[in-house]
């Protein structure tokens, strides 16, 4: 009885919220399936400006304060390791009316990924979700940088619409990356010595540094900046030349009603 007992209480504990959620915060869910990620919806050319994909049909939106509370308390998880399964969701959570985490679902492997860490649960509570309230879900890919530019930032302060995805390391910033080699002596350092120099010679160029891994003789890192910058790389051996990000984000809203309405705005 008392071995039972112990078995008991310890798998309690090993079990977490998968959602950790503030008490004071109004929260939405946005489930994408993996489906429109993947393109494997046709495209339309519009204008010779961009291309997009529509799915109105496979996304859902959970915004019920009551559901969302009683999904914060019953979907639990242990805390496991990735396994070799692929997604069906990626769902969006909305914090306030901003994008706080991309968490990935595979409901046959029963696992969950978020930024706090991979969870594998056995609870049925997210198959029990109501999923008829669908969403609006769009993948669009841009002719030029300078067109994705400006759509992407008439899109931020447009309420209601939402780009999950976006970092300060995406194309709509720097336009493209290149990975420099270095060798590798005082790694802790090596970032911020590579960022000062670049900073030094090219004061006015926007840029950044990313450590990305190191061997036993050399270190690489991922600088994300303007061709022009990349072209003018010449402190460290080039381990890939600079190369475009593909200018592309994804969209999601409650209904297509603004959506058709800003894609028309740039279909002018």
């Amino acid at each position: 009885m008392a071995i039972g007992l112990t078995f008991s209480l310890s798998f309690v504990f090993a079990q977490e919220r998968v959602l950790k959620l503030a008490e004071d915060k109004k929260y939405e869910m946005y489930f994408v399936d993996v489906a429109i990620r993947e393109d494997s919806f046709p495209t339309d050319t519009v204008r010779g400006k961009f291309t997009i994909s529509w799915d109105r049909d496979l996304g859902f939106l959970i915004d019920d304060p009551e559901i969302i509370q009683n999904l914060k308390n019953g979907w639990v998880g242990e805390p496991g390791q990735m396994v070799g399964c692929w997604y069906d969701y990626f769902m969006y959570l909305i914090e306030d009316g901003v994008v706080v985490d991309e968490i990935r679902i595979n409901e046959r492997c029963k696992q969950v990924i978020t930024k706090h860490g991979v969870y594998n649960y056995t609870d049925s509570t997210l198959s029990q979700v109501d999923r008829s309230k669908k969403i609006t879900v769009a993948n669009v890919e841009f002719e030029s940088l300078e067109f994705g530019r400006n759509f992407v930032s008439d899109v931020l302060e447009t309420r209601g619409i939402y780009i999950p995805g976006l970092s300060d390391k995406d194309w709509y910033k720097y336009g493209g990356s290149m990975i420099v080699k270095t060798k590798r002596r005082n790694i802790d350092k090596l970032e911020v010595q590579i960022t000062n120099t670049i900073r030094e010679k090219f004061p006015n160029e926007s840029f950044a540094v990313w450590f990305l891994v190191c061997n036993n003789r050399f270190c690489i890192f991922d600088v994300y900046c303007s061709e022009k910058l990349g072209s003018s790389m010449t402190d460290w051996e080039v381990y890939r030349n600079w190369s475009r990000f593909d200018p592309k984000i994804l969209l999601i809203s409650k209904t297509d009603v603004q959506m058709k309405e800003l894609i028309e705005k740039y279909a002018r």
